[in-house]
């Protein structure tokens, strides 16, 4: 957006750049509210999966220049195949994490923590794995917590992971949310719907219909329609939401 680009070094990995699946690109700055960092150092997450079902992920950073030493996971006793959403990751309690598709159509969390630098993954509700055919999207509010949100037709609900003292994690359901009362009061037209993604540090998700893509506030339950021209099926991982910001010390006022 800024009109800058850099180009970073491949892994030292005898790996060539596209056998990476997904990158993420993070602010490296502590404390960062992110409201003007876009020339600050940064770090780009990038995230694989091999043939023999093995996860691996890798670090770079713009201070040093370099790529961090690859972090694995074997996925490899799992039975069925396996692949990452094109959907990007979400950052939540220093970690990132990402959804694995089955080819059965079950579900789970890969998870990425920046401070460790280990790989592990995040096994959801069984209700979330078994739930064929319906779409999902990881929630990474403000306040830390991890959810998945689930579309089953229009019906949305949101599963929350809460970690306990003793380190053993549940996931508790949200009320079901009715999208047609709120996506169809706007257009009658609309006859199918897919969950593309969500903006981090809030609670809206988007989803995109047959006629168009709507941006959704699990909070006020108030939607928006984006655009007419990602459709259902028509490449939903073009969609990349982002805030704009403006500099505060570089303005000038003056009174009237």
């Amino acid at each position: 957006m800024m009109g800058n680009t850099r180009e970073l070094p491949a892994p030292q990995r005898g790996d060539s750049w596209n056998t990476y699946e997904c990158a993420t690109v993070l602010c490296a700055v502590d404390g960062c509210d992110h409201g003007a960092c876009q020339s600050g150092p940064f770090f780009v997450v990038s995230i694989s999966l091999d043939e023999d079902k093995v996860a691996t992920t890798i670090m770079y950073s713009s201070d040093t220049g370099t790529w961090s030493t690859p972090a694995s996971l074997d996925l490899g006793f799992i039975e069925s195949d396996i692949s990452i959403s094109w959907m990007h990751g979400v950052l939540s309690g220093g970690a990132l994490h990402f959804i694995l598709m089955h080819d059965d159509a079950r579900l789970g969390v890969l998870k990425y923590d920046l401070g460790t630098s280990c790989l592990s993954e995040i096994e959801p509700a069984f209700e979330i794995q078994s739930a064929r055919f319906d779409s999902h999207a990881l929630i990474a509010p403000e306040d830390g917590q991890l959810g998945i949100a689930r579309l089953s037709g229009f019906n949305l609900s949101v599963y929350w992971r809460e970690v306990c003292h003793d380190q053993v994690a549940t996931w508790t359901k949200s009320e079901v949310i009715d999208l047609k009362k709120h996506l169809l009061a706007s257009n009658p037209m609309i006859s199918h719907t897919e969950l593309v993604g969500s903006v981090e540090r809030t609670t809206i998700i988007f989803a995109t219909t047959n006629i168009g893509t709507y941006m959704i506030d699990l909070k006020s339950l108030r939607s928006k329609k984006l655009t007419s021209e990602l459709r259902l099926f028509n490449h939903p991982w073009a969609l990349f939401p982002y805030f704009s910001f403006y500099n505060p010390d570089k303005l000038r006022t003056r009174s009237i």
